[in-house]
């Protein structure tokens, strides 16, 4: 299990605010899924889609009105509009999660890269990124939403998975998707 600490209280959509957030979508699941916002929009490279610039406020309602857990890291950066069309350039390189072994994590490690050069190229997993983040001082403050039972101390204890959870998670997303299954992503 990876600590992910000093989380400073509860989100709410209304805090939103012009920045950068790493946005970690119930992270009691093993894999959770990682998505980031930038200037209120939204980007997720998900099993069935990839969202480029979506609006983010609409989502935390819909994640807020569901009690979905979310943890939420501010990153330290400017929020230029160089950097919207890093991201947004990153994003739209993807189509669907699965593919040559993307993951969630794959646009979001290749814009943060380019956007706070930070080489995140040998990071796989959200809780190896996060120690890069600490080790320079990137992270301005974690917030949560819906997940004040599972938090001891302003710690938060995510899982361990690895790439073969990934893998799998998203392959048995997409056989339920072409099975007719009631679940849609709204990511």
């Amino acid at each position: 299990m990876y600590a992910i600490n000093n989380i400073s209280g509860q989100f709410l959509s209304s805090d939103l605010d012009n920045g950068l957030y790493i946005v970690i979508h119930n992270p009691n699941e093993v894999p959770p899924h990682i998505l980031l916002i930038h200037k209120k929009k939204y980007y997720s490279l998900a099993y069935n889609k990839c969202v480029v610039g979506h609006d983010a406020i609409k989502l935390l309602s819909l994640f807020e009105s569901k009690k979905t857990p979310l943890l939420l890291l501010s990153v330290s950066v400017n929020s230029s509009k160089e950097n919207e069309t890093i991201i947004a350039k990153t994003f739209s390189k993807y189509t669907v999660a699965g593919l040559d072994n993307t993951t969630c994590l794959t646009p979001i490690r290749e814009s943060l890269s380019e956007i706070l050069s930070v080489s995140f190229s040998k990071i796989n997993f959200i809780f190896e990124m996060i120690p890069l983040l600490e080790l320079n001082h990137l992270i301005k403050e974690v917030k949560q939403s819906n997940l004040e039972s599972n938090i001891s101390n302003a710690t938060y204890l995510l899982n361990d998975y690895n790439q073969n959870d990934i893998l799998t998670k998203i392959k048995n997303f997409q056989l339920k998707s072409n099975h007719g299954s009631t679940y849609t992503n709204k990511l």
